[in-house]
């Protein structure tokens, strides 16, 4: 949860200083959205009501992380962006911000919480001083061209083809699809790394199943199952997951409950959220 604590005002000089201390630590249960569960919520008062209502009965924590400001700088319309402001504006300060590249870097051992990420929570205080919410000030600043720089969303884009080139050419392999049939997941290693390696085992393994830069991005943010106990996907990477679940609970790594716009998904996981005893339970 992000709170501000404000500390005395002073003056130095001619400059006016006031000082702020940030607090960033989430309390479950831990929620994460994709992209299209960002907007669905954000875009609908009712839905954006109902979530953070069950938000703070529980005392939980919305997660957010760089793919979603990365995803958002690719689309047009200023609406998703104002969308996912609406969202965030319903649940502050019961928000937290997921280090991605820490939580792939750090490969010895799982923990409890995933690495925060102090920077956007500054950046989103910051922001609600502006005219524009956070998500609307990235979504300007990321499509912006600069001289001699690519633009953020041009960024995101390199980097979730780059992705899905690599591996589909790691999937011609021989060598490498063998290893894929006989993995087993197991605790000792990273679980980040371990829980990829699920994800992906039927894509290495069926040519005929294509990996987009769509699915790059899609995979990052199916990374949240090691943390968050509520995580909404799309569809064919909510039956991932769940595949691949069985496998890693033996190798004694739990994944969140996950849902998807499948088989009444938002109902369900609304459900789970008011009733949480029910949703552990399963």
């Amino acid at each position: 949860m992000l709170l501000r604590i404000q500390l005395p005002t002073f003056k130095t000089g001619s400059y006016l200083v006031q000082s702020n201390y940030l607090h960033h630590q989430p309390t479950r249960p831990l929620v994460y959205f994709d992209h299209w569960a960002m907007m669905l919520f954000g875009g609908d008062s009712g839905l954006r009501r109902r979530f953070a209502d069950s938000l703070r009965r529980t005392g939980g924590t919305l997660c957010l992380s760089t793919t979603h400001t990365g995803e958002l700088c690719r689309v047009d319309d200023a609406r998703h962006a104002r969308d996912f402001d609406a969202l965030l504006a319903e649940v502050m300060p019961r928000a937290f911000w997921i280090d991605t590249r820490r939580l792939l870097s750090e490969r010895d051992r799982w923990t409890e919480y995933p690495p925060g990420d102090i920077h956007a929570a500054a950046e989103v205080m910051r922001s609600r001083r502006g005219d524009f919410g956070f998500y609307e000030s990235v979504w300007t600043y990321g499509r912006r061209p600069r001289p001699g720089k690519s633009t953020l969303a041009e960024v995101f884009d390199t980097a979730t083809l780059s992705t899905a080139q690599a591996v589909d050419l790691a999937r011609q392999g021989e060598d490498f699809r063998r290893k894929a049939k006989t993995f087993q997941p197991k605790n000792g290693r990273a679980p980040a790394w371990v829980l990829l390696g699920e994800l992906l085992r039927s894509t290495v393994l069926n040519d005929a199943q294509a990996f987009t830069a769509n699915d790059s991005a899609d995979m990052q943010h199916a990374l949240s199952l090691l943390h968050c106990d509520y995580v909404l996907l799309d569809g064919g990477w909510t039956a991932r997951a769940e595949g691949a679940r069985k496998r890693l609970i033996e190798a004694g790594i739990r994944l969140g409950n996950v849902y998807s716009k499948r088989a009444n998904g938002i109902d369900r996981f609304l459900a789970d959220m008011e009733t949480p005893a029910s949703a552990a339970a399963k």
